[in-house]
């Protein structure tokens, strides 16, 4: 019976023209499992279940948002763009980050050049 109470207190009334659902929530749930760094999963069942928070894929998506900021800021999004290539791809020649990135060789080399220079 208590059980009972707990649904029906998922199924509580936000404003008089939106109502919050169990399965409203459990949609919102679903979206958070399935999204491209997952923050959530979905330990069992199929109606409602339990979920874990994902914690160290929430800290490397706050570390890699945090260091792609910092490189726009200081560099611009082309560095940033040659730092998501050489994270995907771990080591590239000059002439693939170029071809990767789509930019001219010559300025590819002036944002690495750039960066190791202040030793990013």
């Amino acid at each position: 019976n208590n059980n009972n109470n707990n649904n029906d207190s998922l199924q509580t009334t936000t404003n008089s023209s939106n109502s919050f659902t169990r399965d409203t929530l459990c949609n919102y749930l679903d979206l958070l499992c399935h999204q491209q760094t997952p923050i959530l999963s979905r330990l069992s069942g199929l109606s409602g279940g339990s979920y874990v928070v994902c914690l160290e894929k929430i800290s490397r998506c706050i570390k890699k948002l945090t260091i792609e900021s910092i490189l726009i800021k200081k560099f611009g999004f082309l560095s940033c763009r040659i730092f998501r290539l050489l994270m995907h791809h771990s080591q590239l020649e000059q002439k693939q980050i170029s071809d990767f990135a789509m930019m001219p060789l010559k300025e590819c080399r002036e944002c690495l050049y750039k960066m190791l220079k202040t030793q990013y």
